[in-house]
């Protein structure tokens, strides 16, 4: 009977179960039926009774023959006969409901109790396991399926719930470069507008990075209102000159010294043409100066070269270099060793090189400082 549960499905378990139950109370009635017959036979014999057998083994009793005492013990017998019989039913009902249950029902139904209980609590770690091929089996593989998907979905919201997170961060770490290139370039123009020695040339090259960084600034806000994570920025490659993209990158990097720290851009005059997304390599050289800006002494340095259809672009500041720590870490998101800072700069750039096709590399000078290192396909 043990392994019953394991092949038949609970229609036919039952079946199979009840006709057990009615063989047994049969078997079981023949033998009281006997028992009784032999206890009325007793009876006769000894009250002096005589007794004859019809065909079909029904004891007759021939009333002038019989005493009042033998009539009335065999009508007891007879009555305790018939209870007896009852009460075989009865039984094998009950030892029936009890092995049925016992064997087919409580060890699932104890499961899916304990699974219940476990996810009313939110915990979500009991797995509903029941080896069975009947229905009891099927309703805990749902309930250990429903479970999974569970497990899924909490995952799949701690995930959207972590990428929302990143990205409001990311909003709020990307946005003040340009403003701090705006600010940066609005005090240039104060200074040079109070010693009256202000060019039109100059004027017209800050209105124009006044320009592209309150594009950047409000491209970057739309797109914040449109995508839920970092991995949905779209690359929209345009075709420009290196000499185009290089001055860009060179209008944005000058424009976040300070009188503490000067940076110097590099590059050579390179008339081929590359096919780029600007605003996203703008993106990386900002978090890289802005990295920069925040361990260097006196200098960052900038280089920004080309070497068949891939950029370069290498940031490197005089500040005392990374630890063996920060070279393993560093691109992690919120990794950071300083207080009130995100720790998302290298993040943001490792995502959106990868997606420009690079990648990015960080290193040690060997006369000093940190080298970040970053590169773009540009096909």
């Amino acid at each position: 009977m043990g392994n019953l549960r394991i092949k038949m499905t609970l229609k036919k378990s039952l079946i199979l179960y009840t006709l057990i139950a009615l063989l047994a109370a049969f078997l079981s009635g023949i033998i009281l039926f006997s028992f009784f017959e032999k206890w009325k036979i007793i009876i006769a014999d000894v009250n002096g009774v005589p007794v004859k057998f019809v065909r079909n083994r029904t004891m007759v009793f021939t009333s002038d023959s019989m005493t009042i005492k033998a009539v009335k013990q065999i009508k007891l017998v007879d009555i305790i006969e018939v209870i007896s019989i009852i009460l075989c039913v009865v039984i094998s009902v009950i030892m029936l409901v009890r092995q049925y249950y016992k064997r087919i029902l409580e060890e699932p139904i104890s499961i899916l109790k304990q699974e219940a209980e476990y996810i009313g609590r939110n915990d979500l770690s009991f797995e509903c396991s029941y080896i069975s091929m009947d229905e009891m089996g099927d309703i805990c593989r749902a309930f250990n399926d429903m479970r999974l998907k569970l497990i899924d979905n909490q995952k799949k919201t701690w995930e959207l719930i972590e990428a929302q997170r990143q990205l409001n961060a990311a909003f709020a770490h990307d946005i003040r470069t340009p403003v701090t290139i705006i600010k940066g370039y609005a005090q240039m123009l104060l200074e040079f507008y109070e010693s009256g020695s202000l060019s039109e040339e100059k004027l017209e090259e800050i209105l124009n990075t006044f320009l592209i960084q309150a594009d950047r600034a409000e491209r970057f806000s739309l797109t914040m209102k449109e995508i839920h994570s970092m991995e949905e920025w779209s690359v929209d490659k345009k075709k420009m000159s290196f000499q185009s993209i290089a001055e860009q990158l060179k209008s944005g990097a000058e424009g976040m010294s300070n009188d503490n720290i000067s940076i110097k851009v590099h590059y050579k005059n390179d008339k081929r043409e590359m096919f780029c997304d600007i605003n996203l390599i703008n993106e990386v050289a900002d978090n890289l100066v802005s990295n920069a800006l925040r361990y260097a002494v006196e200098n960052i340095e900038v280089s920004i070269e080309a070497e068949d259809d891939t950029l370069y672009l290498y940031v490197k500041d005089d500040g005392k270099g990374f630890s063996k720590d920060t070279l393993y870490k560093a691109s992690r998101p919120y990794f950071t060793t300083e207080k009130n800072h995100f720790g998302l700069g290298l993040a943001i750039c490792e995502t959106l090189c990868k997606k420009h096709g690079g990648n990015i590399e960080l290193i040690n000078s060997i006369n000093g400082g940190a080298i970040a290192a970053a590169y773009f396909i540009c096909i």
